[in-house]
């Protein structure tokens, strides 16, 4: 009886303990609408975005029709043109060449290889025939004609007299060129192609005849009266030459007396004081 009171005291604080308090719960206790954070999510953010991506393909591409090929693709062969295995060998065979003597018109020495080639141009629209360029050392010679007689030739060389005095020391020369024979496959041995296809008469120097134009002790005043005179005259085969203490301007290569003479007398019609002179000149050898 003595542990009653106690005991009921016991209860008590117990009993007390487990009431409500008078202290607010901060978490427990209702939230304030004011504090709280609400996440939401807008829909519209997501389209502005992909208004940015850009597509890298042609929107009307995709809209075109796919084709269906019903029946496979043809494919055309063209024939080869045929070789003829005979032209080929024939191609291939060395040609031999053999040398052959022709005659041809002697017509002029220049010096100035640019005035020969146009020179050689204009004669064989006039002559209507060929006019072969040979260079020897610094002289340019022009020959027409290749024929198998000298009388052939000499028919050519009253065609160009008509030309004018230029041509009128015109002469028939002997020229040894190189041809290929007719039927290359006649011997085995090969024989090399020559470097060069023509074979002409050597130019040698020799006494004749020229035509002084004028003299001067200096050659600059020289170097200018053969440049006036080359168009005056329309002749090219005009020198200045130095014999002390004159530089003389003179013209053409004459083998004959009665052929410089003659050019002279034209000659003098431009250039009163012409002249003709015992000379040095440079002619193809005769045979």
């Amino acid at each position: 009886m003595k542990r009653s009171p106690l005991l009921l005291l016991v209860l008590l604080g117990a009993v007390s303990c487990a009431g409500p308090s008078n202290t607010p719960n901060l978490l427990a206790g209702p939230v304030d609408a004011a504090q709280s954070v609400r996440e939401t999510f807008d829909v519209r953010s997501l389209g502005e975005d992909l208004l940015l991506i850009q597509p890298v393909f042609q929107r009307a591409s995709l809209h075109e029709p796919i084709v269906e090929f019903t029946s496979e693709p043809t494919v055309e062969f063209t024939s080869e043109p045929t070789v003829n295995p005979t032209s080929e060998i024939d191609a291939d065979l060395p040609v031999e060449y053999g040398p052959v003597n022709v005659f041809r018109l002697q017509l002029v020495t220049l010096s100035n290889g640019a005035v020969a080639r146009r020179r050689q141009a204009e004669l064989e629209q006039m002559l209507g025939t060929t006019v072969h360029l040979i260079t020897r050392d610094e002289h340019f010679l022009l020959q027409a004609g290749q024929y198998e007689t000298r009388q052939e030739a000499q028919k050519l060389k009253s065609r160009v007299a008509a030309l004018g005095p230029d041509y009128a020391d015109a002469y028939v020369i002997s020229a040894t060129i190189e041809t290929p024979l007719s039927n290359p496959s006649a011997t085995a041995v090969e024989t090399p192609r020559p470097a060069e296809a023509e074979k002409t008469t050597e130019m040698v120097r020799t006494f004749g005849w020229r035509v002084l134009i004028d003299q001067f002790l200096s050659h600059d005043e020289a170097n200018r009266l053969k440049g006036r005179a080359i168009k005056r005259l329309r002749r090219p085969d005009i020198d200045v030459t130095f014999k002390a203490p004159w530089y003389k301007v003179e013209v053409g290569h004459y083998r004959t007396d009665p052929q410089a003479q003659a050019a002279t007398e034209k000659i003098e019609a431009y250039y009163p004081n012409a002249l003709k002179v015992r000379s040095q000149i440079l002619v193809p050898r005769e045979d």
